[in-house]
């Protein structure tokens, strides 16, 4: 959200009149602080898979607040230096034209930033290739990465090449919305299937969590009882035994238990056939004799 604000008044939204003339405020505590804690969320969540998996420690205490700590620093510290620099060399606001301005240093500063945290992205993705089933999210990472680095290389390339691109309206619409669909779908990537999953299909999707924490061992860290590990123990040998049938599988299985069935009453007529022959003959025998 503070992302998009900060686009307003550099990409020509609103007029720059009033709170909307604090560029400063818009632009280095809104839009590039946005981007950089976007940024190193995600690279946290892969530092976190990395610290679980890789080094066999637990993600608390330090392993938590040590990293946090120092993103938040670093932060906060080019907040304040950006905000005590003067405008000329950061981002000022150009009276004739009602728009915030980035100075070509604010501006490569910020995208090298954006940069440095997307290569950090993509290291722990890396490592976290190989890790447990439950928690493997590096295609996700993939498909993230894929679609980010494509926006923030569109995004320097425009600046570098257009830098007074909010003069043109179709250019800075498209730049809004490259912002947004990025941001969106960067986090659907990650929520997307376990939400439909929970909406729609939950018990099933219990059962099958359950089922991969206990095939990588993790049932006491989650603190699964006896009963939820056994049912999906059950639910796994049940399926490997008896794995689903396709429908032709099943019509061509029905199939062959009526054609055994029409064979066992066949079988059946005939030896009921063959008795009542027998019985007739034998009735025929003891008229001869008896007329004899």
């Amino acid at each position: 959200l503070l992302w998009f604000i900060g686009d307003l008044p550099t990409n020509g939204y609103v007029s720059v009149v009033g709170p909307w003339a604090l560029c400063k405020l818009w632009e280095i505590w809104g839009r590039a602080s946005s981007a950089f804690i976007f940024s190193s969320s995600i690279m946290m969540r892969a530092y976190a898979f990395d610290v679980v998996f890789n080094r066999g420690k637990p993600y608390r205490g330090w392993a938590i607040f040590g990293p946090v700590l120092l993103i938040a620093t670093a932060i906060l510290a080019y907040d304040i230096a950006g905000q005590i620099i003067e405008d000329r060399l950061t981002v000022s606001l150009l009276h004739s034209l009602q728009v915030c301005y980035y100075a070509e240093a604010f501006r490569i500063s910020s995208l090298s930033i954006v940069w440095f945290w997307w290569l950090l992205v993509i290291f722990f993705t890396v490592r976290i290739r190989k890790i447990h089933s439950s928690f493997n999210e590096f295609r996700n990472y993939t498909y993230m990465i894929t679609i980010v680095l494509s926006f923030v290389l569109g995004t320097t390339i425009l600046h570098i090449v257009f830098p007074k691109y909010p003069l043109n309206r179709v250019v800075r619409i498209i730049t809004t919305a490259s912002d947004i669909i990025m941001c969106n779908s960067s986090i659907w990537i990650i929520v997307a299937h376990p939400t439909y999953k929970c909406m729609f299909d939950h018990d099933r999707y219990l059962d099958e969590w359950y089922t991969k924490l206990r095939r990588d061992g993790l049932q006491r860290a989650y603190e699964m009882d006896s009963d939820q590990a056994d049912g999906a123990s059950s639910e796994e040998h049940s399926s490997t035994e008896n794995p689903p049938q396709s429908p032709g599988q099943q019509t061509t299985d029905e199939q062959t238990t009526n054609q055994r069935t029409t064979d066992e009453q066949t079988t059946n007529q005939r030896t009921t056939d063959q008795q009542t022959t027998n019985q007739q003959t034998a009735s025929t025998g003891q008229a001869v004799k008896a007329a004899g």
